[in-house]
């Protein structure tokens, strides 16, 4: 079947607008959008209907308030008559860590009112999540607060990563299958973010073709990530840990050093010239004539 229910969690009202609780309405508006669309007002919910490679995708994000969206689901369910294997279900988690998105055909509510609705509104729980970690990182007794909290500023850019791979993995659901898709979105991916530009970048040091900055379907493990700009030279390495699950790391801007270990941003010139020593390209500029790297420092 070509037919699709995407359906967001959240509450309605402008006091919820971009915080954790509410990162399932932010996934299907911004699928929607991207397709075109518009969420208006309908029965029990936000509703758009967009198409895509000739597939239909009725989205939905139920204006009961979460802890009945089983009201707007069920509705849903039996009004576009789609098997409840074709619907997908996007949704904050508490036990996930910021990074981290987990797609599952089945599973418990976990605590999460808005799922539990929906178990008792379908009767089961074997329906496809998505699960979107919020992280929990709230003093104790303040589990409240947190998930109705909006993000802070430095973890936007994991935020806007993350809607990015729903996005995907929306797309990919509807292609490919659940299992599949489970596969990519389980695994590990590495995006860098830079405002420098005419960098290539490497993992473990594999070559320098990667002109993206974005290293898809890894396994856990570690990585050392490195950069090298137009004139040659290579940053520090950067070590960054895939946990089992945890999906993203998403990496700022690169630093290049001179021989004293002093930064050079990415695209500054310099008297001097590159040099490889064996470790890795060095600035041979004035830092090295005057420093350790002069003939009189040197064995």
């Amino acid at each position: 079947m070509s037919k699709f229910l995407i359906v967001g969690l959240g509450n309605i009202g402008n006091e919820y607008a971009n915080t954790r609780h509410n990162i399932g309405f932010d996934v299907v508006n911004a699928f929607v959008t991207k397709y075109g669309g518009s969420l208006n007002v309908d029965r029990l919910a936000y509703m758009a209907e967009v198409k895509w490679k000739g597939k239909t995708f009725v989205c939905i994000c139920p204006t009961t308030f979460m802890n009945l969206s089983g009201r707007a689901f069920k509705y849903w369910l039996d009004k576009t008559k789609v098997p409840l294997e074709n619907t997908l279900t996007i949704v904050d988690d508490l036990a996930l860590p910021l990074d981290k998105l987990r797609l599952r055909g089945a599973g418990s509510a976990a605590g999460h009112n808005g799922l539990k609705d929906i178990q008792q509104a379908v009767g089961t729980d074997a329906y496809p999540k998505l699960r979107f970690g919020i992280g929990n990182q709230y003093p104790k007794g303040m589990q409240a607060e947190f998930v109705l909290s909006q993000w802070r500023k430095e973890e936007l850019p994991m935020v806007r990563l993350k809607v990015e791979k729903c996005v995907e993995a929306i797309e990919s659901f509807a292609s490919i299958g659940l299992e599949r898709t489970m596969n990519l979105v389980n695994t590990g991916s590495i995006t860098v973010t830079s405002s420098k530009t005419g960098l290539t970048f490497s993992i473990n040091g594999t070559g320098y073709t990667n002109t993206s900055g974005s290293f898809t379907n890894l396994a856990p493990g570690s990585y050392n990530l490195t950069a090298k700009n137009s004139t040659g030279c290579i940053s520090a390495p950067r070590a960054i840990v895939l946990a089992a699950g945890s999906n993203c790391a998403s990496i700022g801007d690169f630093v290049f050093k001179d021989v004293n270990g002093n930064s050079i941003a990415a695209g500054t010139s310099f008297q001097g010239q590159i040099k490889d020593f064996g470790a890795g390209p060095v600035a041979i500029n004035q830092a090295w004539w005057q420093g350790r790297g002069s003939a009189s420092n040197s064995a």
